[in-house]
């Protein structure tokens, strides 16, 4: 899990978590991740399939989409992070 700031989102993308409007499989990123939204922590990247989890004991009350993966071409990033980053499957060349 990894608790990110606030992030700059479309309100029309971010979705109440509520048995109607659970994210499923297709809401998920290719790692299987999907953002959820807590009070005291903000931004929560985790697996869809704790998305139980996130509402019981982290109290998140919305979902939305992982943000796309930028290409290692457009940032720069020293030679340690970006094999730690192309090791964990978070950087995509």
């Amino acid at each position: 899990m990894i608790s990110l700031p606030a992030l700059t989102m479309i309100p029309e993308n971010i979705f109440k978590l509520q048995a109607d409007s659970m994210p499923t499989e297709k809401d998920a990123d290719p790692y299987g991740d999907v953002l959820f939204f807590s009070r005291k922590s903000g931004w929560i990247i985790t697996k869809l399939e704790d998305a139980q989890d996130m509402i019981e004991e982290y109290n998140c009350t919305h979902w939305t989409w992982t943000p796309e993966t930028p290409s290692a071409d457009s940032y720069e990033l020293d030679s340690t992070r970006t094999e730690y980053l192309r090791n964990t499957g978070w950087l995509k060349d």
